[in-house]
This record gives structure tokens, C-alpha cells and sequence, in this order.
């Protein structure tokens, strides 16, 4: 509500970079498996107020559109991850090209894209290290945990779950553990160790 209401503000005072943020802030909050039509029409909005010009900004709006378009149209959802992605490269800042690589991750779900989606987790990963940003690092390990025990990949998965534990941990972010948990606990069933 409160984005919303600063959505409005900053429409009202003509000011295109902070209805920007606004729309950005909405959709950070966007649930899972959710039509969010106010959302989608906010983000386009934002995204035709701030131009055509590249840059991380207009790459965190494409990548957000992409992730809300997911639940309404999966191939324009396709289509806006890897303009994001695109975007995100041509603007040169890795905050903004991990968000598009997270919203490509998504948009690409499916066990006919698994290879793909690997690739793009693990330059998110890169990424995100690389730009210093622990919680879209933390993220990618955990899209990598997922994809490698898709494919059957239990050592790698392992891995990238010790990996996901141990920069969750210097995190400090409560949800990250409880992800983590939920995850050991997960691979812990798949093994066969119920106890």
C-alpha cells in the first residue's frame, strides 16, 4: 500500500525515477502464482515514463514485468527476461543484471530448458558475487540447488546447498536458514534419511 501511495505522489509531481522505485517496490513484494493486473499496469507505466534509453533502472522494471507476465502470458514473460537480461549488460551494473538473470530463471521454468537454466543460475551466481550483492548470490545457489537436483546431479546439488548454507549464515537472514532447513530437510527425504 504504502509503494502504491507513493506511486501516486510521485505521478502527480511528474517525477518518472521515483515512480520507477515505486513500481520496484510493489513488485519485490509480488506472490507467487498471483495475477497482480494493478501491478502489471503500474511497471508498464513506470516503464514507459522512463524512456527507452538503457539502464539498470529500465532493466529491474523489464525484469519485474517479466516475473508479474509469468502467471498471464508466458512467452511475452520470455520475451521481457531477455530483453532485461539484455539490459542489464548493455547498462553494466550487476545489481541490476542479477535481477534480470533471476527473472529469466523463472521465466525459462520447465524441464525442457533445465540446461539453460542452469547457465543463467550460474552466472547469476558469478554475477552477483562479483557485484557484491550476498543476498542475489545467496539466491542464485539456491536456483543452482534446484537445477542440478533436477538433473539428477546429487554431489553438485550438495554442494550448492553448502554453499547456499554457508553464505545464508554470514547473511544473517532468518529467511535464508528457514529456506535452508526446508532444503536439508528436502534432500534429506530424497536420500532416504527420514530420521
Amino acid at each position: 500500500d504504502t509503494f502504491y501511495r507513493a506511486a501516486d505522489v510521485a505521478r502527480s509531481a511528474g517525477a518518472q525515477d521515483q515512480l520507477a522505485r515505486a513500481a520496484l517496490g510493489v513488485a519485490n513484494k509480488i506472490e507467487i502464482g498471483r495475477v497482480e493486473r494493478e501491478l502489471i499496469e503500474l511497471v508498464e507505466e513506470a516503464l514507459e515514463a522512463c524512456g527507452e534509453e538503457p539502464s539498470a533502472l529500465r532493466a529491474a522494471l523489464l525484469a519485474s514485468l517479466a516475473s508479474a507476465m509469468y502467471w498471464v502470458d508466458r512467452e511475452r514473460a520470455n520475451r521481457l527476461s531477455r530483453e532485461a537480461v539484455e539490459m542489464g549488460r548493455e547498462a553494466g551494473d550487476p545489481h541490476a543484471l542479477a535481477t534480470a538473470l533471476t527473472a529469466r530463471h523463472f521465466t525459462m521454468w520447465g524441464p525442457e530448458r533445465l540446461e539453460e537454466r542452469l547457465a543463467v543460475a550460474t552466472e547469476l551466481v558469478e554475477v552477483a558475487t562479483a557485484g557484491g550483492s550476498g543476498a542475489q548470490a545467496v539466491d542464485g545457489h539456491g536456483l543452482r540447488f534446484v537445477d542440478l537436483l533436477e538433473m539428477g546431479d546429487m554431489r553438485g546439488a550438495d554442494a550448492e546447498l553448502e554453499a547456499y548454507h554457508r553464505q545464508a549464515r554470514e547473511l544473517r537472514q532468518p529467511n535464508y536458514l528457514r529456506v535452508f532447513g526446508i532444503r536439508r530437510a528436502m534432500r534429506a527425504i530424497l536420500a532416504g534419511r527420514f530420521d
